[in-house]
């Protein structure tokens, strides 16, 4: 089988006309014909893509870096520990500074 592969292409090089390749077709996806493509979100993934390259650390960039990563989370904290004491008081728990629930 081998050799009825090799026979053409070695007359080929034979003949000095080179090697002949098979052009090797990629399949293109396609979408169902009911879906096209959103032009806002392809262009938002783009720019995700490529945030690390576009983003610039200033004097603007910083208070919003603090509140993100500090000022957030932390007022977040707070209120759900606020809660969380508020109930235990309603269920009848004695709540005390250190976070120890010991019922009445």
């Amino acid at each position: 089988m081998i050799r009825t592969l090799v026979r053409p292409v070695q007359r080929e090089l034979q003949r000095g006309k080179g090697v002949v390749v098979a052009k090797q077709q990629q399949h293109k996806r396609k979408m169902s014909g009911l879906v096209e493509k959103n032009y806002f979100v392809e262009e938002w993934n783009g720019r995700r893509e490529i945030t690390e390259k576009t983003f610039k650390f200033d004097g603007k960039t910083v208070p919003s870096l603090i509140g993100l990563a500090l000022i957030f989370p932390g007022f977040i904290y707070f209120v759900m520990k606020d809660e969380l004491k508020k109930k235990y008081e309603k269920l009848g728990y004695n709540v005390k500074k250190g976070g120890d629930r010991d019922m009445m």
